[in-house]
């Protein structure tokens, strides 16, 4: 190959690394990572006791629908699995939500089936209270 074919070749790699899209940040296995305060601007993050309740909301008996609250060192969880889909959120002692992970039967972001905010304490989880419909 020669000098200049080098040289053109060198530039039109180039042109296309700079017009390509930014991918998603992955975290931990998730896609479409985003910054919490950014997610949680743009829509309700719920509280620990939201999502608490709204994890105990009766379902219909039979139903693939199962759930987990428990601690995890001095945070909370609220972990939920409703047919093919899945959330997993853990909370600071005040309420706020730290980490959220969401699976899903359909595409979320991107074109992906997962999505993780924040970061993943570091801790033991114990389940507290839990639910599981498919046995009602």
């Amino acid at each position: 190959m020669t000098r200049a074919a080098l040289v053109f070749l060198a530039f039109a790699v180039a042109a296309c690394a700079k017009s390509a899209p930014e991918p998603a940040s992955p975290l931990q296995g998730g896609a479409c990572f985003h910054s919490l305060d950014e997610y949680c601007a743009a829509r309700h993050c719920d509280t620990y006791d939201e999502a608490a309740a709204q994890a105990r909301k009766p379902v219909e008996a039979g139903a693939l629908y199962r759930f987990s609250i428990g601690t995890c060192g001095a945070y909370r969880f609220v972990q939920v699995q409703e047919g093919a889909g899945m959330s997993d959120e853990i909370f600071d002692a005040s309420g706020k939500l730290v980490f959220s992970s969401s699976v899903a039967d359909a595409p979320m972001c991107e074109g992906e089936f997962s999505s993780t905010l924040g970061k993943t304490p570091a801790c033991e989880r114990v389940v507290v209270e839990s639910g599981d419909a498919s046995k009602s």
